[in-house]
């Protein structure tokens, strides 16, 4: 990506885009209080979901500040997400059956991360003619809009 968008500083530009998403998730875990006093916590898992993803969706177009704003929301909605999901979790859970369910939020977590980082193996050498005319980050980018 720092090939397409021809960046003068490629570290700045990969230290921002990634810590937007980071910054977005912590900020989302923490602002979700109100949404959960304004709607259930099924209702809001679904909006949360669809927000994420359309979110994604903005980080598939080459332009910087377009895909820093839509990193930034995903993390916000996918911050959101993972505390509802955990409520609703401990709220639908029999205590005898928490044991086994009480990990699954943070499973998933980490296993769409997985996902993403595996596919960077794909990815072209940054100094290379295929780096400049590749389209798989939007792969990778928009594959949480799909999950």
């Amino acid at each position: 990506m720092n090939v397409q968008l021809e960046s003068e500083n490629p570290k700045t530009v990969n230290l921002l885009i990634s810590s937007a998403a980071i910054l977005g998730l912590i900020t989302g875990s923490y602002a979700v209080k109100p949404f959960l006093d304004k709607f259930s916590q099924c209702s809001l898992i679904r909006l949360t979901l669809l927000l994420s993803a359309a979110a994604a969706v903005l980080t598939m177009f080459l332009n910087f500040y377009q895909i820093l704003i839509g990193r930034f929301l995903f993390g916000f909605f996918s911050g959101c997400l993972v505390v509802t999901s955990s409520l609703f979790l401990n709220n639908v859970t029999p205590v005898s059956k928490a044991r086994l369910f009480g990990f699954s939020t943070n499973f998933g977590v980490v296993t769409g991360i997985m996902i993403c980082l595996v596919m960077g193996f794909y990815l072209p050498e940054s100094d290379t003619e295929e780096a400049a005319e590749t389209n798989y980050w939007r792969v990778i980018y928009g594959c949480p809009a799909g999950l």
